[in-house]
């Protein structure tokens, strides 16, 4: 498991469909390695979420650090979210 330091809210802002909004994180590891991952919200879940954008970032990060704690590299996401669980869309490490 890589052990990060910090997981930071970049942004929340609206979507192109299929997506209602999109999430941006940085997470800090150690030695100054950071990755930004992104989580995308789809309609669905937003209007289950009540279009909240407190609810969307807590959802959102929950979803990426369970993810997070199984990587053993730093590791940057690209997640989808929506009503019938998350789906990685894309994944990345630094200096790759």
């Amino acid at each position: 498991m890589a052990l990060f330091m910090d997981i930071e809210l970049v942004s929340i802002q609206e979507a192109e469909p299929p997506d209602a909004y999109a999430v941006a994180f940085d997470v800090i590891y150690a030695g100054e390695t950071w990755c930004r991952s992104l989580v995308s919200v789809d309609t669905a879940a937003a209007a289950c979420m009540g279009r909240d954008e407190y609810e969307m970032v807590r959802t959102a990060r929950g979803a990426l650090l369970d993810l997070l704690a199984v990587e053993t590299v730093p590791v940057s996401l690209h997640l989808r979210l929506g009503i019938d669980g998350v789906a990685v869309l894309a994944r990345g490490r630094p200096g790759t």
